[in-house]
């Protein structure tokens, strides 16, 4: 509660015009791979590390951090643009390598669905880590793209919010509050847009839910079961469009970090 209100509050008038992110929308940011950059040898090791403090904070207030406000749309292509031509949304490519060191800088899609600052950082190092990159024909949308003047800086949505918290964690360095209302914000902003219900009230009351689509179906141990169902209009609870932007925002950091130790050889995680 406290992590929304604050957000709330710091960046009122910034986000509310976004448009709804609907079912189309929805099912390209889930294809993308939407986790950390991640990579380990096991092992015990004595070793050094960098720590970026507040880092998905900082990036969504960073200037050079982009998302759309409204809905983009559905597109065929025949070939993929050049790098510099690449337009921000999703790409329906198959990515593939096998130099030894991809994955300390790479994370690959399962349904081969990328952020297109992803498609750019594979293009960029195509060379230096043997990417191969085909655009997928098959008969469907190939990708998803949106309009480049309907874009804002995560900084003009959450400049004021970061930097009203940074200056109250340099006051007060062992606050863990103000630390998780800094650290998980980007959780809470991409929570889905769901209900719980149960059989009979889904029978009872078809109408309310005739906009929803049954996203899961959970069963516990006393017997009792919940449908958890989806708004089809409205997917997630807030219309911020920085699910798969964030986290492809923060592996390519990670990983053009890694580049330029030009100790590619020796990073264990």
């Amino acid at each position: 509660v406290a992590i929304e209100a604050n957000f709330k509050r710091l960046c009122k008038g910034k986000y509310e015009d976004h448009s709804a992110i609907g079912l189309i929308e929805y099912n390209w940011i889930e294809r993308c791979y939407n986790g950390g950059q991640c990579f380990l040898i096991p092992g015990i090791w004595n070793c050094y590390g960098y720590d970026y403090k507040s880092n998905y904070g900082k990036a969504l207030a960073s200037e050079d951090f982009i998302i759309p406000k409204m809905e983009g749309k559905e597109y065929y292509l025949n070939e993929i643009p050049k790098r510099k031509d690449i337009k921000i949304g999703y790409y329906h490519v198959k990515i593939t390598s096998e130099h030894k060191d991809v994955k300390k800088v790479f994370s690959f899609s399962k349904h081969d669905v990328y952020a297109s600052i992803s498609l750019q950082f594979a293009m960029k190092y195509k060379h230096e880590f043997d990417f191969k990159i085909e655009l997928i024909k098959d008969d469907k949308p190939n990708a998803y793209i949106y309009n480049e003047n309907e874009c804002v800086s995560g900084n003009y949505i959450f400049g004021k919010w970061f930097n009203t918290l940074s200056k109250l964690r340099s006051k007060y360095p062992k606050n863990i509050l103000i630390k998780m209302l800094i650290s998980q914000l980007w959780g809470n902003l991409c929570q889905t847009n769901t209900k719980y219900v149960t059989e009979d009230e889904l029978n009872y009351n078809a109408k309310e839910y005739e906009n929803y689509e049954i996203f899961n179906h959970h069963l516990y141990q006393d017997g009792n079961s919940k449908y958890e169902m989806l708004n089809k209009n409205k997917c997630y609870r807030y219309n911020l469009r920085i699910k798969a932007f964030l986290t492809a925002y923060c592996r390519n950091k990670i990983a053009n970090q890694a580049i330029k130790s030009k100790d590619m050889e020796n990073i264990i995680r």
